[in-house]
């Protein structure tokens, strides 16, 4: 016999569904009945208010509602790419700052100024400048380990 199932036979309650359905509704905090009917087959509401909750049906159907857009929440939404002119980044390359552009006439007096719409050249690092004990330290160690290249290969 599996272990999940049980040895004792169910237990049933012995509540009514009408019961049942009224404690369900205290633990939720909710009113007892809220369209209490005096007969059993009565019909809750009355023909005139069927007939008006038809009508709030209909024009709800017809689209008078306000329409609910359904999208995936792992993918929402998004607006289409705009390209705006402005602000544009302009540069200096003498001092090497960047400003940005709000409008044409700041676009031109930034110009005026020296900076350039095009970003800053690439540049290699140079050399850092070594003494001469750090220059023979250096030579030493490049010796060192492309003989141990060599010994290894």
């Amino acid at each position: 016999m599996p272990l999940n199932e049980s040895v004792r036979p169910v237990r049933r309650s012995h509540f009514t569904q009408q019961e049942i359905r009224d404690a369900e509704r205290s633990i939720y905090g909710l009113p007892k009945d809220t369209m209490p009917r005096t007969q059993p087959n009565e019909p809750a509401l009355s023909e005139s208010e069927i007939q008006h909750m038809r009508h709030i049906l209909a024009r709800h159907d017809k689209g008078g509602g306000r329409k609910l857009r359904e999208f995936d929440l792992n993918k929402p939404p998004v607006e289409p790419y705009r390209h705006e002119e402005y602000p544009k980044a302009m540069h200096n390359h003498v001092t090497r700052k960047t400003k940005d552009a709000l409008d044409a006439a700041h676009e031109e007096e930034l110009a005026g100024q020296g900076f350039q719409p095009e970003a800053f050249p690439n540049e290699l690092p140079s050399e850092p400048a070594l003494d001469a004990a750090e220059a023979a330290e250096v030579a030493a160690l490049d010796k060192q380990a492309r003989k141990k290249k060599a010994a290894t290969a």
